[in-house]
């Protein structure tokens, strides 16, 4: 087993992004970041094409059963207008993404019998501007972190996607990342991606300028495994469960969203639910924060665990992860 390899990025918006949230009166609210499992997906979607496995629906399972195991996203949050400093979702920050980075389209809902509008039912569509109040380009900074493979195709050290057998042709992550569409509403034209750089790399250790839980356990683990920094919020969904309940301190949500099913109508098949922890959350002052760590399992949403407890306990770390 390999280890896993971290490279940040920092993505430009060329469109309007819309990323659903719960509905506020008339108004269809949109996450002011992009959760981790959107760009996931969005790479996802693209292999077929570009392997040649054809426009079906197992070639897309085919897609996501390969990436599962060597591939995952932190969410991509905004950058500051004139620094490169995220904006978290939550007190100053918030205020300054709302005052100077969301906005809003005025939406008629349709029938789908009569193919017209429906009458008094006019709502509001909020969503992550592609340029500023200020007039500069929305930047997203997120990180990315993948294990090198070798399978039907192969993943390389660099990040670099090769078709198999012959490894000519190669795909960067990042233009995978450039080439794709984030969120909903794309078929308005939002979510589209102008350009993608990769960050410059700051100290794992310096939690002024490395907003995300960027240092990588050593060696081989079957997922990203990534340590708290002391006082730091969490920036991903956090798992809930009772285990560990009383060592945090933030706001439980149910978490769920919409798939594509071939049985069912796009977007009429619903995620399986979870209970997490809302980004923001932190570990009560009781606990030690240099022994814990979160695994990222699953897409969406990250694991808690307890080093030494979980090692000596296989079955606890199965529950919590």
């Amino acid at each position: 087993m390999t280890s896993w390899r971290c490279k940040r990025f920092i993505v430009t918006l060329a469109s309007d992004l819309h990323c659903g949230n719960r509905p506020l009166g008339s108004v269809i609210r949109t996450l002011p970041f992009v959760p981790a499992h959107l760009p996931w997906y969005a790479v996802a979607a693209q292999l077929p094409r570009l392997f040649g496995w054809g426009d079906k629906s197992d070639s897309y399972q085919r897609a996501v059963n390969l990436l599962d195991p060597v591939l995952r996203f932190s969410p991509f949050l905004p950058l500051a207008a004139d620094a490169d400093k995220p904006l978290l979702p939550w007190g100053a920050d918030m205020d300054s993404i709302e005052t100077d980075l969301l906005g809003s389209r005025y939406r008629m809902a349709l029938s789908h019998d009569t193919r017209g509008a429906v009458e008094n039912r006019r709502f509001e569509n909020e969503t992550l501007l592609a340029r500023s109040r200020s007039g500069k380009p929305t930047r997203l900074l997120g990180c990315c972190f993948w294990k090198p493979m070798k399978d039907e195709f192969g993943m390389t050290e660099a990040g670099e996607f090769v078709s198999a057998p012959s490894g000519r042709r190669k795909y960067p992550l990042a233009d995978l990342l450039r080439n794709s569409q984030w969120g909903g509403q794309r078929n308005q034209g939002m979510g589209a991606i102008a350009a993608v750089e990769e960050a410059p790399t700051n100290d794992a250790t310096d939690t002024a300028s490395n907003p995300f839980f960027q240092r990588l356990a050593e060696g081989a683990t079957e997922f990203p495994r990534l340590a708290l920094a002391p006082a730091q919020p969490g920036l991903f969904y956090l798992r809930y469960d009772q285990g560990n309940a009383a060592k945090i301190a933030g706001k439980p949500m149910p978490l769920c969203g919409r798939r594509y099913s071939q049985e069912k109508v796009s977007g009429r098949q619903a995620e399986s639910a979870a209970v997490v922890w809302d980004m923001g959350w932190r570990l009560r002052d009781a606990v030690t924060a240099g022994d814990i760590t979160v695994d990222l399992k699953d897409r969406r949403y990250a694991c808690l665990r307890e080093n030494a407890s979980d090692e000596a306990n296989p079955l606890r770390a199965a529950e919590r992860c």
